[in-house]
């Protein structure tokens, strides 16, 4: 099965969890047979070494992007509809990139990582119309937001991370919705978005690490062949 998988990162070297998240997805997908197109934002990354490991499981394409949060980036999102941490990956100079590569190949299953990446949605909907279309979820980022807000002491910060979180559970809990499958990482969170919209079509897989290598490659196939029926 021809894969296309978008990341906001490279997820390589293995140095936190969610690099580790993105990796193990693209192994366990890389071990089921499939064959993977993998596109990561890449900017102020040492490319060579990840590439060269990443090669070994998949197609890997890195497009010079940087998106560091930034004081004058944080104060013009107040202006916005979106929340920042979601805005600041909505980089619409990519597509010609996806222009050129949908001319070519027309995959049958494309996985999003994380809501940083679901704005690509509709795009790509429009580009591939039979091809499912699959978030992957390594929280459920409202929730994150929400309990900086709750633990923050600082005034500013918390009127500022309260906005932010209002905005990123509108926008979290409506674009979700639109996937043909959500993928969340633990059962809570899968839970937790689900009560916000009980039409998100979600499951939950952990990171596909150590013992969780086989079960999560079983679950992952079994969704895969049942989504390819519909």
């Amino acid at each position: 099965m021809k894969v296309l998988y978008i990341s906001p990162q490279i997820p390589y070297p293995l140095t936190d969890g969610g690099k580790i998240s993105i990796y193990s997805s693209i192994k366990s997908l890389a071990l089921l047979g499939h064959n993977i197109d993998f596109f990561a934002y890449a900017k102020n990354t040492k490319k060579n070494e990840a590439y060269d490991e990443l090669k070994k499981i998949c197609n890997p394409y890195f497009l010079d992007i940087d998106t560091p949060y930034t004081i004058t980036g944080a104060i013009k999102n107040l202006f916005s509809n979106l929340p920042y941490n979601v805005e600041k990956y909505h980089r619409y100079d990519i597509l010609p990139v996806f222009d050129k590569y949908f001319e070519n190949n027309k995959p049958e299953i494309v996985f999003l990582n994380n809501i940083h990446m679901a704005w690509l949605y509709d795009y790509i909907k429009s580009k591939v119309p039979d091809a499912k279309i699959i978030l992957r979820e390594e929280n459920f980022e409202a929730f994150i937001m929400y309990r900086f807000y709750q633990y923050t002491k600082n005034l500013l910060l918390k009127i500022y991370s309260y906005i932010q979180y209002k905005r990123l559970l509108k926008y979290e809990t409506s674009i979700t919705e639109k996937f043909d499958a959500v993928i969340m990482i633990s059962q809570e969170d899968e839970k937790n978005i689900r009560n916000y919209n009980p039409r998100i079509k979600t499951f939950s897989i952990p990171s596909a690490v150590n013992t969780e290598v086989e079960k999560s490659i079983e679950k992952i196939e079994k969704k895969l062949l049942l989504m390819s029926e519909v």
